[in-house]
């Protein structure tokens, strides 16, 4: 973590140092970086594309993040309607319930009522 004097401002970074036979080095990662010369926050992922389950968590990423729009597209101001973490929770759990019901209704195939 970061911050600059004077400033209520903080940025956080994951600093790694990496071992190598030409001797150890330390890179910096930002998801706040302004140009192509700082690290991008691509480059920070909790699942390597080496890794045996990469495919099929990232291909459920768009989903989450879909997800994560309309969720906070609710909100008002862009912050929780509920205090504390338990509450905040259980908002997220009736809009996930919510937002699984609509999509289980649009799954249903229609009915042609005769009149």
């Amino acid at each position: 973590m970061s911050g600059q004097r004077g400033k209520l401002h903080y940025r956080f970074h994951l600093v790694v140092t990496v071992p190598c036979p030409n001797g150890d080095f330390t890179v910096w990662l930002s998801p706040h970086a302004e140009n192509t010369r700082d690290t991008r926050p691509e480059h920070i992922q909790l699942i390597p594309p080496g890794d045996p389950h990469f495919a099929e968590l990232y291909g459920r990423r768009n989903d989450a993040e879909s997800f994560n729009a309309q969720l906070k597209r609710t909100l008002l101001a862009d912050r929780a309607s509920a205090v504390g973490w338990e509450r905040q929770l259980f908002d997220l759990y009736g809009f996930a319930l919510l937002h699984n019901s609509i999509n289980w209704l649009r799954q249903q195939p229609t009915q042609v009522v005769a009149a």
